[in-house]
């Protein structure tokens, strides 16, 4: 507006940074430097099958599209207890990881 309108030879990224913060159109910035985090702490357990983690990857099948492997394993030994592979990603999927652990309580 200001080179068409007004004749002025005006560079555009310095008005822009001069118009915008004026007129309130800018985002907000994130704060930078140091944010509390959470303190690390060492996992213990007292034996195996008292805590267990997922872990879940995808893979592609020529015939089938992309199947999803998931995982259920023991914290205590890192010892897999129990798999599910299927087609969908989603938390009955997650639910039939833990149910195929024959030795796990429901």
């Amino acid at each position: 507006m200001l080179r068409w309108h007004m004749g002025l030879i005006v560079n555009k990224n310095k008005a822009h940074r001069r118009i915008t913060p004026r007129n309130g159109w800018t985002l907000s910035q994130r704060h930078r430097g140091m944010r509390p985090r959470v303190q690390k702490k060492a996992s213990v357990d007292e034996g195996p099958h008292e805590r267990w983690a997922t872990d879940m990857t995808h893979f592609f099948c020529l015939n089938s599209g992309w199947c999803h492997v998931l995982a259920v394993i023991d914290c205590w030994n890192r010892e897999i207890v129990g798999y599910r592979i299927s087609r969908r990603q989603n938390a009955k999927v997650a639910k039939r990881g833990f149910g195929e652990c024959a030795h796990l309580p429901p």
